[in-house]
C-alpha cells in the first residue's frame, strides 16, 4: 500500500467492543479496512479530535450492530469518491470475511448502488443479478446493508 493518507477503520475493545473511523496522513497499525480519497478532504478531518470519532459500539452485544459499523464506514468512502482496500489484520481480527474485498486489493465504490455485509459463508446474496430492494432487505435481514 504505497498511499497512506486517508480514513482507516479501526476496532477498539472500548465500550463493549468499538468501531471507529480514524482520519491519518500516515499509515494506522491494524487499521481494518482502509479509503484512499480520489478528491480533496477537508483538513477538519484530519484534525478534529486528532482525526478519531467512534461509529459505532456494543458490538459485542449484536453481531448486526458490526455489519452497520462497516457500512457506516463504506457510506463514507462512497461520500469522497474513495477506494477501499481491506487489510490484513481484518482476517486476524474477526471470523467476519467480506467478500469480494481482498487483502489488499483495492475496490472502487464507483457505480455501487447498494452494499452487503455478511457473515462468512452466508448464501442469501450468491446471484447473478437481483434488484435493488431486494437486495438491501435480504442483506438487512442476515447483516446490514447501505443503499446509494
Amino acid at each position: 500500500m504505497t498511499d497512506v493518507k486517508g480514513a482507516y477503520l479501526i476496532f477498539d475493545n472500548a465500550s463493549n467492543g468499538s468501531l471507529f473511523i480514524v482520519w491519518k496522513k500516515e499509515k494506522v497499525e491494524n487499521a481494518l479496512l482502509y479509503i484512499r480519497p480520489t478528491k480533496p478532504v477537508a483538513e477538519f478531518k484530519f484534525t478534529s479530535n486528532s482525526g478519531k470519532s467512534e461509529l459505532i459500539r456494543n458490538l459485542q452485544s449484536d453481531k448486526k450492530l458490526f455489519f452497520s459499523g462497516l457500512c457506516q464506514f463504506f457510506k463514507e468512502a462512497k461520500d469522497i469518491k474513495g477506494v477501499i482496500t481491506l487489510l490484513p489484520h481484518f482476517n486476524d481480527s474477526f471470523p467476519i470475511k467480506v467478500i469480494p474485498l481482498k487483502v489488499n486489493d483495492p475496490f472502487d465504490l464507483e457505480g455501487v448502488d447498494a452494499i452487503s455485509v455478511l457473515p462468512n459463508g452466508s448464501s442469501s446474496l450468491q446471484v447473478k443479478t437481483m434488484k435493488k430492494d431486494m437486495f438491501v432487505c435480504r442483506g438487512n435481514a442476515e447483516g446490514a446493508s447501505l443503499s446509494f
